[in-house]
């Protein structure tokens, strides 16, 4: 169904939008309609002496037969209309003062159907009118920009849809902890950036920054003095004249060259670990490498339980880079 100002409903197929009837429903323009199963409601204006007119009268058509039927005459002048979901044709019928009424076509007029209700719209005319899904709560709209909610007494609990979901809210924004600005203790990594698809400022080209390693700091030659090898790791006392994660921030100025290296190398002391054994005795067992010796027969009399005491396939150390292979047989 299709209304325009002329005071007309037009009955187009839903598929082809093509008009089928056409209902002459008032002589001035058409206010408002609904449609409940077989029937459409309309309210509207009526031209009289040329000047338009509230009607009182809500025509009611039958989509079956295509004929009006007996009009509704209401109380109040009706500008909007509703029917009421939970009823058969129960009508809600509203006014631009703010007063509405309920209202059956083909009902008995009865004191209960002409009481009106009147909504407090503080001056203001009733714009807007809508009914929940369940007939629980109907809102009314004003011009004066309020929402005004009318709920069934009788129902403890409202509901606006029988079959709700809950509704999905956005994800909370954390709130960050205050931080003062003049606080050096903060660390950087405390404020929150936002994330960027877009090269960030500080990624500079590399023909505008030179790469300098910072200097590795020489051992304390208190704790050289005082260490303790014992199984090739050696142990020592913290002597105590640092404090923790303490980390000199400058480094030497210029470019860290081959010669400054030479010299930083020169000034590290000589450990006490003697360098001239040999060194596969400082290994533990577990790391050595294993060397297989074959008898004469060759790999028919020879016992790989003595080099591989697990389930699993033995590991050949010839190969390169085999370094794990002592470790896991």
């Amino acid at each position: 169904c299709c209304g325009d100002t002329k005071g007309k409903v037009t009955l187009r197929d839903p598929s082809t939008l093509k008009s089928e009837h056409v209902l002459d429903t008032h002589s001035g323009t058409l206010s408002d309609f609904d449609v409940s199963g077989n029937l459409v409601v309309t309210c509207g204006f009526s031209s009289r002496h040329g000047h338009l007119t509230v009607d009182r009268l809500l025509m009611v058509y039958d989509l079956r037969t295509l004929r009006a039927l007996t009009p509704i005459q209401v109380s109040i002048e009706p500008v909007m209309l509703k029917f009421l979901p939970s009823f058969s044709s129960r009508l809600a019928v509203v006014s631009q003062s703010g007063q509405f009424q309920f209202t059956e076509p083909g009902g008995l007029v009865t004191a209960s159907s002409m009481y009106v209700y009147n909504i407090n719209a503080h001056g203001g005319m009733c714009t807007a009118l809508d009914v929940s899904s369940n007939c629980h709560t109907m809102a009314f709209g004003d011009s004066s920009g309020y929402l005004h909610l009318w709920g069934d007494t009788k129902v403890a609990d409202l509901c606006y849809n029988n079959f709700s979901i809950p509704t999905e809210f956005a994800t909370e924004v954390p709130r960050t902890q205050h931080l003062s600005i003049d606080d050096y203790s903060v660390p950087l990594s405390s404020f929150p950036l936002p994330y960027s698809n877009e090269p960030l400022f500080s990624n500079w080209p590399s023909n505008n920054y030179i790469r300098e390693d910072r200097n590795p700091i020489a051992i304390d030659p208190e704790i050289l003095r005082t260490m303790v090898v014992r199984h090739f790791i050696g142990y020592a006392p913290n002597p105590g004249n640092k404090r923790r994660n303490q980390w000199p921030y400058q480094n030497k100025p210029g470019h860290y060259s081959a010669q400054n290296r030479k010299k930083d190398e020169s000034d590290v002391p000589e450990s006490p670990m003697s360098r001239d054994d040999d060194p596969s005795i400082l290994i533990p067992k577990a790391y050595r490498r294993v060397e297989m010796k074959y008898s004469k027969l060759g790999l028919e009399d020879f016992d790989f339980g003595h080099y591989n005491k697990t389930k699993f396939a033995g590991l050949e150390i010839h190969i390169p880079n085999a370094y794990c292979n002592a470790m896991l047989q």
